[in-house]
């Protein structure tokens, strides 16, 4: 029960990393229009945009490989 807890919470981390990164796509849009520091905010928001990717992925395996074992779990179960 605690693994699919954990595969959910990480799928729903997953799943807002794709609006959390269109966002970020936005911000950078939005830095050509003033271009006043504009390498300095660049920096920043590309920063954030590789956190999200990192946060995405480990989400993403911790989604697919805590599903995994429970369906492992209940297959064995089923021919036992």
């Amino acid at each position: 029960m605690l693994l699919l807890v954990f595969g959910t919470i990480c799928a729903a981390a997953m799943g807002a990393s794709q609006p959390v990164m269109i966002i970020f796509i936005g911000d950078i849009t939005n830095i050509f229009v003033s271009l006043t520091d504009l390498e300095q905010k660049a920096k920043e928001i590309f920063v954030k945009i590789a956190i999200v990717g990192v946060v995405a992925f480990l989400s993403g395996w911790g989604m697919y490989a805590s599903w995994m074992i429970v369906g492992e779990k209940q297959h064995i179960q089923c021919r036992k």
